[in-house]
């Protein structure tokens, strides 16, 4: 029997370039202990990416509120294009955004940088690595073969697609 429980919520989002005041926001959440997880954005001077044309920070707003953010970047040499960071606060995650954020940082990609594809790592058992499956990527192995973060044992493992 069904019910008219609502399942999903998905926010209206906006995209938009990630600044340094979104930084700190994001590296206080960490400190308060009111997530969980690794945080990538913290220590990085968002100003540096302004004047360099391969790589970007963007941030993901919910109705209107920080959700989460990307760190892309390109590299010419090799011919593929980075997911360097990708994270969701906790509590925005299971709402379709973490998806709409990968779809947007490939697409990013595609129209700003000559890329032939892109390129992220998970840890071990992150839920990152479902929403990566779905998205078309392919594991291509361990980057690093063990690790400790946060008094745990862990692996990164390593994603690849090529555009279509």
């Amino acid at each position: 029997m069904k019910n008219n429980a609502t399942l999903i919520t998905i926010p209206k989002l906006t995209f938009r370039y990630g600044t340094d005041a979104d930084e700190v926001f994001f590296h206080n959440k960490l400190l308060e202990g009111k997530d969980n997880g690794y945080l990538g954005f913290h220590g990085v001077e968002v100003d540096i990416f302004k004047n360099n044309k391969y790589k970007v920070s963007i941030v993901v707003l919910a109705d209107d509120k920080l959700a989460g953010f990307t760190i892309l970047s390109s590299d010419d040499l090799v011919g593929f294009d980075y997911i360097d960071e990708i994270y969701i606060l906790k509590e925005f995650r299971r709402n379709g955004i973490g998806t709409k954020l990968l779809e947007f940082a490939e697409d990013y990609c595609k129209k700003n940088w000559n890329g032939k594809g892109i390129d992220l790592y998970t840890l071990d058992n992150d839920p990152m690595e479902l929403i990566v499956k779905k998205a078309g990527f392919k594991f291509s192995g361990y980057y690093k073969k063990k690790g400790f973060r946060h008094g745990k044992l862990y692996g990164q493992k390593r994603w690849f697609k090529l555009y279509e």
